[in-house]
């Protein structure tokens, strides 16, 4: 049923060397020529990189127009601040937004403690009244602090 079939490539064949079979004469054609053209008017295509090389400087820089505004308008300069107060005001900013990220981890650290205290309070039998005044004061702070 099944029948090896002889191949007489040998397995050296590949897409490049047939490629260059197929091709070669017309790209050595082509390297001729314009080998010739180039050696009989050097002048001219001289001129031509020149006018390409202009006319992509046209289209880059006066044709093409960025989509975006400028960072900053030369209208808004005079406006601008101090670059110390800049500074300054950045500095603030800063340690304001690092004291609100200790803050909130505080926070954290202390619901999660009072939520300790309040299942163990939960989990007993009877409370004393030390225990309930407890849970009532804890619950009361755990509400406070949840909303920040």
């Amino acid at each position: 049923m099944w029948k090896k079939i002889n191949s007489k490539a040998g397995g050296t064949a590949n897409f490049f060397m047939e490629f260059k079979k197929e091709f070669s004469a017309g790209f050595e054609k082509f390297g001729y020529n314009f080998r010739l053209w180039t050696e009989a008017y050097p002048r001219q295509l001289f001129i031509g990189m020149i006018v390409l090389i202009i006319g992509s400087f046209v289209i880059s820089f006066v044709l093409i127009k960025p989509h975006h505004k400028p960072f900053i308008q030369h209208n808004n300069l005079k406006n601008l601040p101090d670059s110390s107060q800049t500074a300054a005001g950045l500095t603030r900013k800063m340690s304001t937004g690092f004291d609100d990220i200790i803050e909130k981890t505080q926070n954290i650290s202390k619901i999660l403690e009072l939520k300790k205290r309040v299942k163990a309070l939960v989990g007993k039998k009877e409370l004393s009244p030390v225990d309930s005044s407890t849970l009532r004061n804890d619950l009361d702070t755990l509400r406070t602090l949840s909303k920040f």
